[in-house]
């Protein structure tokens, strides 16, 4: 026997049942970092109605973000039946429901995470990300508009519809639809404000006496 084996096998106790539990301990981290992480629907994403209706003064529709299926199957106690779940599927079917052909969505939230953006182009949609943190700045409205407009004079002969959500379909959403109808459309900021919260059924909760200043 080698002089290693049999320093080896001459261990106290003690120390063998430490390297014992170092390894069941690096085992269990090895096996955590290969399982997939559980995937969380956002915070207070079920407060809020998954599609608001079309607006009267320009052709959006907002609603809040669709989730990937998985995200519902990762949270069974949240989610509900699966005819339910607000997946980009079902946010199609609703607004074709609602006489609403979607042709553009504009996608505001700060991640990539909760849906394919695929989903929306194999239906002849285009989906473009404008990524927005909880304030939205001058530079991502002026993009915003600049691709409304070029949307709205490619799309002069049918009557498609642009979507526009955030994580909830309502701050941020809000802040850049409003914005438009009053830059581009002349409403003033009270007009504006009340037409996007009648059509979304909820009122903003971030930056709306902001908007209201605005002249």
């Amino acid at each position: 026997m080698c002089e290693h084996s049999q320093l080896f096998l001459t261990r106290s106790g003690g120390e063998f049942e430490k390297g014992f539990l170092h390894f069941s301990m690096l085992s269990r981290m090895r096996s955590a970092e290969k399982a997939p992480k559980k995937r969380q629907i956002p915070d207070k994403w079920r407060n809020y109605e998954c599609t608001g209706r079309r607006l009267s003064s320009a052709r959006f529709v907002a609603f809040k973000t669709p989730l990937d299926k998985t995200y519902f199957e990762d949270n069974p106690e949240e989610a509900g039946p699966s005819s339910e779940w607000f997946t980009v599927e079902n946010c199609l079917r609703r607004l074709g429901a609602d006489g609403i052909t979607l042709g553009m969505v504009i996608d505001l939230t700060s991640s990539d995470k909760y849906y394919k953006a695929s989903e929306f182009e194999k239906n002849d949609i285009e989906h473009v990300k404008i990524k927005c943190r909880a304030r939205v700045g001058d530079k991502e409205k002026d993009r915003f508009q600049k691709i409304v407009n070029r949307f709205l004079r490619q799309n002069e002969s049918n009557d498609k519809v642009i979507g526009v959500h955030c994580a909830h379909g309502l701050n941020r959403t809000g802040y850049m639809i409003c914005r438009y109808l009053m830059e581009c459309c002349g409403l003033k900021a009270a007009d504006a404000v009340e037409e996007f919260e009648t059509a979304r059924g909820h009122t903003i909760e971030l930056g709306r006496q902001q908007l209201l200043a605005l002249r």
